[in-house]
């Protein structure tokens, strides 16, 4: 029950924080020339900059379905033959 009420109250807390905005932060920016000082200026973001969520293209429609399956089963068959391969030295070392 305990474990529950830890998950819900950290649900709450993460929701709860995720919709502030971000506060303004200062960048400090230097350049130099050849044979001259150093130049050194700071500026400001907007006072209040709010977070947005874009959704990004992430170019998985042109997998076909066979490619995912044989990618799984190809990760599935070299794990079972490294396992075979060295279930020995798990027992002996």
């Amino acid at each position: 029950m305990k474990k529950y009420a830890l998950n819900i109250a950290l649900a709450l807390v993460i929701s709860a924080f995720a919709t502030m905005p971000v506060r303004a932060e200062t960048v400090r920016t230097c350049t130099s020339m050849y044979g001259g000082g150093e130049v050194c200026g700071e500026s400001t973001t907007s006072v209040t900059t709010t977070v947005e969520h874009k959704t990004v293209d992430a170019g998985l429609d042109e997998l076909e379905l066979w490619q995912v399956l044989a990618g799984v089963v190809s990760a599935a068959v070299v794990t079972s033959l490294l396992y075979k391969a060295t279930y020995r030295w798990y027992i002996l070392g």
